[in-house]
């Protein structure tokens, strides 16, 4: 257990990879997990070793574009937009969007980056299907994270709707 500026995380076993059969095998039993009625271990994930020398361009973990094919097309169908970058050069946003995912990352969430055409945007999380109903009502999993990360963000500001209030973070669909 690693205790986090928000939180906790609970990191278990020491793999070779993703690829590892051991490691699919542990993340499969720990997903199994029941308590009651519920599946604390549901949104279990395989994280990279993220140190703080870590370079983070280039970081294929961190990049949404390669979600869907390291999480499923089932589980990964929606993430929570928490900003973009678009000021100064292409190669600045970029660099930006990735030090926030991998900033986020190291404190134990689940955060990506993606690199769009005129902007870069960090997101977190990976939702399925499920995690927005037909009346546009979120999961548990996307309010909390929601309720933690209220705003939207523009290149590190909030961005003001008018009158003192702020886009709210947003529910977005995984390219892919």
């Amino acid at each position: 257990m690693r205790t986090r500026d928000a939180g906790s995380v609970i990191v278990a076993g020491r793999f070779s990879g993703p690829g590892d059969p051991n490691a699919l095998a542990e993340l499969n039993r720990l997903k199994a997990i029941r308590v009651g009625e519920g599946a604390p271990f549901a949104r279990a994930y395989l994280a990279p070793p993220i140190t703080d020398n870590d370079p983070g361009a280039g970081a294929s973990e961190l990049d949404l574009a390669g979600a869907k094919a390291r999480f499923g097309d089932r589980d990964a169908v929606y993430t929570l937009e928490l900003g973009s970058y678009d000021k100064g050069s292409q190669q600045k946003y970029r660099k930006a969007a990735e030090e926030e995912a991998r900033r986020l990352r190291q404190q134990g969430e689940l955060a990506f980056y993606y690199h769009g055409r005129f902007n870069s945007s960090v997101t977190l999380g990976l939702f399925p299907e499920s995690a927005v109903d037909a009346n546009n009502r979120f999961s548990p999993e996307v309010d909390f994270l929601k309720q933690r990360f209220k705003f939207l963000m523009k290149n590190g500001d909030r961005i003001e709707m008018g009158e003192g209030t702020f886009w709210p973070s947003r529910l977005v669909r995984v390219p892919g």
